[in-house]
């Protein structure tokens, strides 16, 4: 099962218990990871959390937590998000720390404004941050985006980021498919992405990252069950 609560950046910085969050007038959602219709549950009164921040929910999984992102893992993501991390995404290695705070205010603002769902990543068992993950709202069609720090890799994370962004979408946007573009040399993203059955395009494109190196992109779709 995952759970998705209700959050506010500078409210909450760890996951809470649903019933303490209940306890404080919280709106706690629970939802089954498939096949599941959304269950809220008012108690209390917290004047508008749930209208001002529609698409800001904690996503709890058998053994990461997708909290929405804030100030708090600046350091980490600015120290994790290497070049060797960054290779086939767009966003590139930022060299100076305040060019880090700026796209994380940009990210808090793009959240906060309903536009994307930002998340930092965190492992259950440590409580650690591994990694972001992004989901843009545009045209009814959900781009994800994820990247984990190196030593997080090829542990299965990836497939589990992937999961519960779709039943975060499934359960919180209106849309049709969502799309992810991956490079055709990113081996483990495509074996992500045809492990939790995406359908590849028969299309591809070529793009160049923030600091203009080109890539070959593969465009998959997962459609919205």
């Amino acid at each position: 099962m995952y759970t998705f609560t209700l959050f506010r950046p500078e409210v909450l910085t760890t996951p809470v218990p649903c019933a303490i969050l209940q306890s404080r007038g919280y709106t706690v959602c629970k939802l089954l990871e498939r096949g599941a219709s959304m269950q809220q549950s008012t108690v209390g009164q917290n004047a508008g959390l749930l209208s001002s921040f529609p698409f800001n929910r904690v996503i709890d999984t058998p053994r990461i937590t997708l909290q929405p992102i804030s100030r708090e893992f600046i350091p980490d993501i600015h120290e994790g998000y290497t070049d060797k991390v960054a290779k086939f995404l767009y966003a590139q290695r930022c060299k100076k720390y305040s060019d880090t705070v700026k796209r994380i205010e940009f990210a808090i603002a793009q959240m906060e404004q309903g536009l994307q769902s930002n998340f930092q990543i965190r492992d259950n068992a440590t409580g650690k941050f591994i990694g972001c993950a992004n989901l843009q709202h545009s045209n009814n069609r959900p781009k994800p985006v994820f990247w984990l720090l190196e030593k997080w890799q090829r542990q299965g994370y990836g497939i589990e980021v992937f999961k519960a962004l779709e039943t975060y979408a499934n359960q919180c946007l209106s849309y049709d498919f969502m799309v992810a573009v991956v490079a055709e040399r990113n081996f483990p993203g495509i074996k992500i992405l045809e492990k939790i059955g995406a359908k590849r395009m028969g299309h591809i494109t070529l793009k160049k990252n923030e600091m203009g190196v080109q890539h070959t992109l593969r465009t998959y779709r997962m459609y919205n069950k």
